[in-house]
This record gives C-alpha cells, sequence and structure tokens, in this order.
C-alpha cells in the first residue's frame, strides 16, 4: 500500500482488494471494512521506506525459504544501532544456517522487544559470537538493577529518619477511631 511516499505491507490476501487507511501521527493502520489488516510504525512522510510485517508473508515462506530470511534480515537492519553490524557478521559466520538464525533473531525481537535485542546484540558483538541462541542466554539472564538513585536535600533529614513502619500509622488510625467512638 502506497501512503505518503512509502510503502507499508498488508497480508497477501488482500493485496489489491479496497482498504481504508487511518494516519495516525506515529502509526499507519490499514483496515478492510471491520477487519484492520495492519499497524504499522509510521515512516516520516515522503521518504521512500518499505516498511514490511514479515507475517503479512508467511503463507509464502514454504516455497520461498531464501525470500523469507531476506524479509527478517531487512526487518532486523531496519531496527538500526548495532543491528547492522551485527547481522553482517551473522550472516557471514552462519551462512549455512542463515534462515533459521534470521528467523531466531526475529523470534527473539518480537518476544523481548527492539530495545533488548539491541542491546543483547550489543553485549554478543562485544563478546565477538554472532548466533541467535547467544542473544537468548543474553535477553534470558536477568540483569541486575541499577541502584536507586538517593536525592539528598541539604538541611532535610535523610529518608530512612522519616519513613516509618506502617505499624505506626495502623496503631494512630487504630488510636483515632477509638478516641471518636467515645
Amino acid at each position: 500500500m502506497a501512503v505518503r511516499g512509502n510503502r507499508y505491507s498488508v497480508p497477501i490476501a488482500h493485496v489489491g482488494a479496497p482498504v481504508t487507511i487511518r494516519l495516525h501521527r506515529d502509526r499507519v493502520r490499514i483496515w478492510r471494512d471491520q477487519l484492520c489488516l495492519a499497524d504499522h510504525p509510521r515512516a516520516r512522510d515522503g521518504a521512500r521506506q518499505r516498511i514490511v510485517d514479515p507475517a503479512h508473508f508467511a503463507p509464502l515462506f514454504g516455497r520461498k525459504p531464501r525470500a523469507a530470511a531476506m524479509l527478517y534480515r531487512d526487518t532486523l537492519l531496519r531496527l538500526g544501532g548495532v543491528a547492522p553490524t551485527f547481522l553482517a557478521a551473522l550472516s557471514s559466520r552462519q551462512r549455512d544456517h542463515l534462515p533459521e538464525e534470521l528467523r531466531a533473531v526475529y523470534a527473539l525481537g518480537q518476544t523481548y522487544g527492539t530495545a533488548d535485542l539491541l542491546a543483547a546484540m550489543a553485549l554478543a558483538d562485544e563478546a565477538g559470537t554472532y548466533q541467535a541462541d547467544a542473544l537468548a542466554v543474553l535477553l534470558n539472564h536477568p540483569r541486575p538493577s541499577p541502584p536507586p538513585l538517593r536525592l539528598v536535600v541539604p538541611g532535610q533529614p535523610a529518608q530512612t529518619t522519616v519513613d516509618r513502619s506502617l505499624q505506626v500509622y495502623e496503631a494512630w488510625v487504630h488510636l483515632e477511631r477509638t478516641e471518636v467512638a467515645r
């Protein structure tokens, strides 16, 4: 579907069908009757980008496995950041298993989200390992959360001094209720 200088995919069963396009500030939604066929992030108008959801072409993947791999690769390359570097190394080192590797990396992105996938790609790139299994290990490994920031305001008591046990408040509320009841 051509929309404002970009092309957006729809499921192959609906190619050429009359559709309604809803443009939002950051989304493009394509409808056929009351069925939402596609929901894509919106590209800058006139950017001549091709925005594709690989799932739209899934019925063809059995007959064209290389096309499926390239579609996953293109989608992953659009993530930016370290993705092009990681995918170039993955493509050269995993040539014999590239379609499976690309499919697995794409699935990890769908499961964990773009930010976590890019962070795992960066860690894998630093370690020099370029496999979907390595990304899965990195994504499944719990990352320690950073320590909370401590705000220190001069002339004010420390937060530990101000914090009280919930039992103190419960006793106060109980005392107030008994005095009101009298």
